[in-house]
């Protein structure tokens, strides 16, 4: 990381106008009004972690992280460091107040781009992602998120295997035995002529069932993104679950546009691996709208991810 001085020719925008930059972890923490310059594609190390912000209070509130990074940056692994970002009590007030008090309000992690920082403001965000082909960024509504989103290069918001964390209790029904966690199905069954409908087994595939059968799900969907079948436990409560896999729809960038869309980052491979790059799969997918297309940024665009994504969309208490 070093400081950049602005261009001459280039007068600050409105964004860069009054803005401070954060450096969290590598040594010292501290904040300054000189433009920290990141590299994109941090893939020896992820600190330190720098945020933009257009305020110095903001400064102020990021840095009184400054004792937490160090617990978080000693860490033996990536999953340690998210465990540690998600568990240790500071940093749960960080930047509330400011993305409360807007609807548009958010974090916008860049961790593979022309520049690697959290920023507040889209526009950076997008400045900071031009001309790369996949960047890999995108809208949190937490500074926790968003500093987990950067320490694991983009890949903490898209799992939950983290065992140390607090659970989702999900109600289970002893009559049914059914797994404590929806299924995605895997392999879904075309419908036959008769508009049969797809439900959902115990096991988790999908069946289909015709209008005289005695299916106790059933899902008719009407967008092109089939609608997924789940269990009746997981419909009941699974909607809290998914509100904190996904970000709230009313921050989300709706700025896709285009009948096409590339699918986006699904494996970080390149990240620990010889590549210079992130793996990524750049096949040409149809668009599913501008909202969904947003959400799918950060699932992929395979079956699995299609099934969660519209069952998200909705069952979802915040979308």
């Amino acid at each position: 990381m070093r400081e950049r001085a602005p261009s001459p020719q280039d007068p600050p925008t409105e964004s860069q106008a009054g803005a401070w930059y954060v450096s969290l972890g590598k040594g010292r923490s501290r904040k300054t009004q000189k433009p920290l310059f990141c590299p994109g594609g941090k893939f020896t190390d992820p600190f330190p972690v720098v945020f933009k912000v257009p305020s110095e209070e903001l400064a102020d509130e990021i840095l009184t992280y400054q004792e937490a990074i160090k617990v978080v940056e000693g860490a033996s692994d990536v999953y340690e460091r998210v465990r540690l970002i998600y568990t240790l009590p500071q940093g749960n007030n960080i930047l509330k107040d400011y993305i409360e008090s807007s609807v548009g309000h958010g974090l916008y992690p860049v961790c593979w781009g022309n520049e690697c920082a959290v920023f507040l403001n889209v526009d950076d965000a997008r400045n900071a992602t031009k001309a790369i082909e996949k960047p890999i960024w995108r809208k949190l509504p937490s500074f926790k998120r968003a500093l987990a989103y950067m320490v694991s290069r983009g890949k903490s918001d898209r799992s939950t295997s983290f065992v140390s964390l607090p659970e989702p209790q999900l109600e289970t029904s002893a009559e049914d035995d059914e797994p404590s966690v929806f299924p995605i199905p895997v392999t879904p069954r075309r419908p036959a002529r008769t508009q049969a409908t797809p439900t959902a087994t115990p096991s988790g595939s999908l069946r289909t069932a015709t209008p005289s059968g005695s299916s106790r799900t059933q899902v008719t969907t009407t967008h092109p993104v089939s609608q997924p079948a789940c269990t009746a436990d997981a419909r009941s409560s699974g909607s809290s679950l998914l509100s904190n896999l996904m970000f709230d729809l009313s921050i989300a960038d709706l700025s896709i546009e285009g009948e096409w869309v590339y699918q986006h980052t699904r494996d970080l491979r390149g990240i620990k691996a010889s590549h210079a790059f992130p793996v990524v799969s750049s096949t040409r997918v149809p668009s599913c709208g501008r909202a969904l297309d947003t959400f799918l940024q950060a699932f992929g665009y395979d079956v699995d991810s299609k099934l969660l994504v519209a069952y998200a969309c909705k069952h979802s208490t915040t979308i």
